[in-house]
């Protein structure tokens, strides 16, 4: 004698032993345990990628995921169709290819006159100041001096010889103009960087301008600041144009 009755898929099943009845009800307890691991057909994604769902409910939450990640991904690639990569501001680098080089510098507007300046004077403004130059990278910063340019904007060259002095941080005070150089400046013993003397034999329509050449002189700034400062002072009983502008300009190579 059989029997026939349907599975827990609604399949029919032929009943004629005991046994057959076992492997009917083991099946079905199967299928009911793994349904319940494989989730539900319409099973929603879970809220989090950690909270707890069937398989279903897993697969739409890594969809929703890879939905989200391609429509980041316009706004991510570069011109040439790699991922961009946006590197944070900071000292923290690879460094560069070649060097990095810099001209800097700044200028002195003397006195409206033409007095004469003797040997070791002060070649400054009414109200003397140190010639700010920006020539280190970043705050802080080191490098190198290979070259001083000095140019004035009177073509004369008679007597021009000046001598440009170097500091760290501007010194605490300053001689005034036509003022003993030596005698007038303090503070600066432990800022001098050097000087570089300069005898200008350019003379042009709009002005006169001489170079010197430096063995590498190094330099570093103060915390806070890439300037390093500059003084002039004549070398020679130099008479000057009135109201007369100085330049000078480091090259250096930066760190």
């Amino acid at each position: 004698m059989s029997i026939v009755v349907k599975d827990g898929n609604g399949a029919p099943q032929t009943i004629s032993t005991i046994d057959d009845l076992v492997s009917v009800v083991a099946t079905g307890a199967k299928q009911d345990t793994g349904n319940t691991s494989i989730g539900g057909l319409t099973e929603t994604a879970p809220a989090s990628d950690t909270a707890s769902s069937g398989l279903n409910g897993r697969l739409q939450r890594v969809a929703q995921r890879i939905t989200s990640l391609i429509a980041l991904l316009p706004a991510a690639l570069g011109t040439s169709g790699g991922l961009k990569t946006e590197p944070q501001a900071g000292e923290n680098h690879l460094g560069e290819v070649g060097g990095n080089t810099a001209v800097a510098g700044g200028t002195v507007t003397r006195q409206a006159n033409t007095a004469a300046y003797a040997l070791g004077q002060h070649i400054a403004a009414a109200t003397p100041a140190a010639i700010p130059c920006a020539v280190a990278r970043k705050n802080a910063g080191t490098g190198v001096i290979t070259g001083v340019r000095l140019s004035k904007s009177s073509a004369s060259l008679t007597n021009a010889s000046f001598r440009v002095h170097l500091f760290k941080t501007a010194p605490a005070t300053l001689p005034a103009d036509a003022a003993t150089f030596a005698a007038g400046v303090s503070g600066v013993a432990a800022v001098a960087l050097g000087y570089v003397d300069i005898t200008m034999d350019q003379a042009y329509s709009d002005g006169a301008k001489g170079f010197a050449s430096i063995n590498a002189k190094a330099f570093d700034t103060a915390a806070g600041s890439q300037n390093i400062y500059a003084l002039i002072e004549a070398r020679a009983a130099y008479t000057p144009a009135s109201a007369e502008v100085f330049t000078v300009a480091l090259e250096a190579l930066r760190d």
